[in-house]
């Protein structure tokens, strides 16, 4: 399809144009991973002088031998959680190879692709930050380096699809702006797309459009739709991750063990204010406190001791074994304890909670947690429910495809032999 310079770059960056509703919102966003800004203007042009200085040294980059990614089925990752929610196709899957931009991802054969031409493309870029400038100023206020970083992305996809020609690439990421340009750039080349869901999905995500999409229940769907027209085949399969716990659900009729996770966005004083309360309320419950794997601040010094769980170290589900109830925000650890009927509660954490943020996943209003309101309520719900722990697994269905039929626990299964049947169509 051909379009326009503005429209490709437009679809690269449309996770953070989404996110550029207002500028609150935005300034949100710079908390979380999405965001690659920290710090002065200074800063930032530093960062980006060194960039450009790695590009161009890129040049002088081997490239990997035509042969091994030849007509291979890129699995193409940009993270290690990326490389874990595909692995179970590599043995599956003939031909299957890793390929990524970024640095060798620790435990995964991948290889990496140099963007040799990249720097090339910089004469484009004056017209690009002019364009997003008057078009999207809140965005380009905050957000100018990925302007940056993303130019020449697109074009230089397009020279590495043709030069290795692989037979379909597979994403379990559609937002990302590596993922993004190098699906437009197949879609343009006529090379096959498969897309295998692996997070929750919320309403700042693209439009759904692959050959294959692979999702994990009808709330992906829905929320898809909700965003914008849904093209290719769509497939519900169910969560391929959790195919190895379904049989390690918590049927413990009390809650003994408590569990605060927090994400970026969230205020750490906010958590141990809760991770208080419960000590307070009821002493005897043993707490533990969970941060994403890139959050390194600290919970505050406090008197309350608190066991800690390494989000680098243990996987979610393993976590998930070791509690009984577990309070979240906008994290879709609330999904994954309600899959393994570990109850969970949503409670608002941010330093400043905003309106438009509130249940940013639907966990709330699809009935997969219970929302509670402040520290009193918090601890009146946990009263209520200590001794008589409830079943909450059911609520997952609209999320998980399988659960609660024969089919739960072989979502890999399923999403391998539907990848198989389309590969072989090709």
């Amino acid at each position: 399809m051909k379009r326009s310079l503005f429209e490709t770059y437009s679809d690269v960056l449309r996770l953070y144009l989404n996110f550029s509703r207002n500028e609150k919102e935005l300034l949100f966003l710079n908390k979380t991973k999405y965001s690659k800004i920290a710090g002065s203007h200074l800063h930032t042009i530093n960062r980006m002088a060194q960039y450009f200085a790695g590009l161009f040294f890129k040049t002088f980059s081997r490239t990997p031998d035509r042969k091994i990614l030849q007509q291979k089925n890129w699995m193409f990752v940009v993270s290690r959680n990326n490389a874990e929610a595909l692995s179970f196709l590599q043995e599956k899957i003939p031909q299957a190879q890793y390929v990524t931009l970024a640095k060798d991802i620790p435990g995964y054969a991948t290889t990496r692709i140099p963007l040799k031409l990249k720097w090339t493309h910089y004469y484009k870029l004056p017209v690009l930050l002019f364009w997003f400038k008057r078009k999207h100023p809140v965005f380009f206020k905050h957000n100018y380096w990925t302007v940056f970083y993303a130019c020449g992305l697109y074009e230089e996809a397009i020279r590495v699809l043709k030069h290795f020609r692989p037979k379909s690439l597979i994403f379990s990421n559609d937002h990302n702006q590596d993922a993004i340009a190098f699906k437009l750039a197949a879609a343009d080349l006529g090379i096959k797309t498969i897309y295998i869901q692996h997070a929750s999905i919320n309403s700042y995500f693209p439009p759904l459009d692959f050959d294959l999409s692979l999702l994990e229940g009808e709330c992906s769907l829905e929320k898809y739709q909700s965003i914008g027209p849904v093209k290719g085949k769509i497939i519900r399969i169910g969560m391929p991750k959790f195919d190895a716990y379904a049989a390690k659900r918590n049927f413990s009729t009390e809650i003994k063990r408590v569990g605060v996770c927090t994400n970026l966005l969230d205020s750490p004083l906010k958590a141990y204010r809760i991770i208080e309360s419960i000590h307070e309320a009821f002493p005897e419950m043993e707490i533990i406190f969970r941060a994403h794997p890139i959050d390194q601040r600290p919970l505050p010094e406090g008197k309350v001791s608190v066991k800690i769980s390494n989000a680098k170290e243990e996987s979610t589900f393993d976590y998930l074994t070791r509690v009984d109830l577990i309070i979240a925000c906008n994290s879709s650890i609330l999904l994954e304890a309600c899959m393994m009927n570990v109850t969970p509660v949503y409670f608002r954490m941010e330093d400043e909670p905003m309106p438009e943020m509130f249940d940013l996943y639907g966990y709330v209003k699809n009935g997969v947690a219970r929302y509670v309101p402040d520290y009193l309520s918090l601890i009146a719900y946990l009263e209520s429910v200590r001794m008589n722990k409830p079943m909450v697994f059911g609520a997952s269905k609209k999320y998980n495809e399988v659960i609660g039929t024969p089919d739960e626990g072989r979502s890999m299964e399923i999403a391998a032999s539907e990848v198989q049947r389309f590969l072989s169509q090709l």
